[in-house]
């Protein structure tokens, strides 16, 4: 038997809580509605495994509710003392996190001890991620590995996301409602995304229904950090359940990775949007082992090819439709949570 905890941060988790209204009656119902949003599952973690549990540190509402019921008074940090509490009395063996920012090496002096702590990353990282107390840490790029070695993790592996088929069969086939969308970040990270919406916009709107979903800065004003001429297709961002069913409803789905990721591609909106079944158009690169380009998902390598095949793929549905069948079927064939969950148990083993 090998226990692991999942202990992750999400910044919103509980405006989305409100705002999608979770039924947080009881802490566990909580959680397993969560998952089954799809909000856990990418990195191979089945909730429904009685050796795996999950902790969302920095959710007041799920940490007071397990608080409440376990009869547990905090006295002074909320966070580090329901954690410490939670943690204590699973006594997994392995600690997982995607925060390197908050467990740092004298967090960690604060709580229970575990055999081994792991990291997922598949993001920068700055001078202040000194990180050689984790014994292991996991991305789906080569560039978060690298950059996960540089500071200072011990060992280093390759992880693909993973999926729920469930999920996306509960959100069932929508109505194709969307010519274009995109839903993520605009942000200075992602230069070439930036110009590359700028441009689908201008050559492509209002021709067609082009809707952006974006997660950006505000500035003084409350107004996004975007281009002003986006605010005429931009939404509110989508989260859980609302942001499968955008990409669902869409024909084509646009995805650009970031900057850094060089020729490594396999972010988490691959997977979201095979495996709802809709058409992507992404970036060129090296893409997960099975996944395979004009197969799966069409690529694009500058931008006049991405809006040539814009054009091209909104006006054959046959074509278009088909691609994404099939994606969706590989995705599911070899990226399931069962699989994913398997390799990951393989990989916490060998360091145990």
């Amino acid at each position: 038997m090998m226990r692991t905890v999942f202990c992750m941060s999400a910044s919103v988790i509980d405006t989305l809580i409100d705002k999608y209204d979770v039924d947080v009656s009881s802490y566990s119902g909580a959680i397993n509605q969560l998952w089954n949003y799809s909000l856990f599952t990418a990195l191979g973690f089945d909730f429904n495994n009685q050796d795996h549990r999950l902790i969302v540190y920095n959710s007041n509402i799920l940490q007071e509710r397990w608080a409440q019921e376990n009869g547990f008074k905090v006295k002074n940090d909320w966070q580090l003392e329901i954690l410490s509490q939670q943690i204590d009395e699973f006594k997994p063996d392995i600690f997982y996190t995607n925060n390197p920012d908050y467990f740092t090496r004298d967090i960690f002096k604060l709580l229970p001890s575990c055999k081994v702590k792991a990291i997922w990353r598949a993001a920068p990282l700055t001078q202040s991620n000194e990180l050689s107390h984790f014994d292991l840490g996991l991305s789906y790029g080569k560039v978060y590995l690298d950059l996960l070695e540089k500071y200072g993790v011990k060992n280093v592996e390759k992880k693909q996301f993973s999926c729920n088929p469930q999920t996306y069969v509960n959100i069932g086939k929508q109505k194709k409602e969307i010519d274009i969308s995109f839903a993520g970040s605009y942000h200075r990270m992602f230069v070439e995304r930036n110009q590359l919406l700028n441009r689908v916009f201008w050559k492509l709107f209002p021709q067609y229904k082009v809707n952006y979903y974006l997660s950006a800065p505000r500035g003084r004003f409350g107004r996004k950090y975007i281009a002003p001429f986006l605010y005429l297709v931009d939404r509110p961002p989508v989260y859980l359940h609302e942001f499968l069913k955008v990409i669902s409803k869409s024909k084509i789905v646009f995805n650009r990775h970031s900057d850094m990721s060089k020729e490594y591609k396999g972010n988490m909106r691959v997977f979201e949007t095979l495996g709802v079944g809709s058409f992507m158009l992404s970036d060129e690169g090296v893409y997960p082992e099975h996944l395979i380009p004009e197969e799966d998902f069409v690529t694009y390598s500058n931008e006049k090819d991405l809006i040539d095949k814009l054009k091209y793929y909104l006006k054959n549905e046959a074509e278009r439709e088909d691609i994404a069948a099939n994606g969706q079927r590989k995705l599911f064939k070899y990226y399931s949570l069962s699989k994913g969950g398997e390799e990951l148990k393989q990989i916490f083993a060998k360091y145990l």
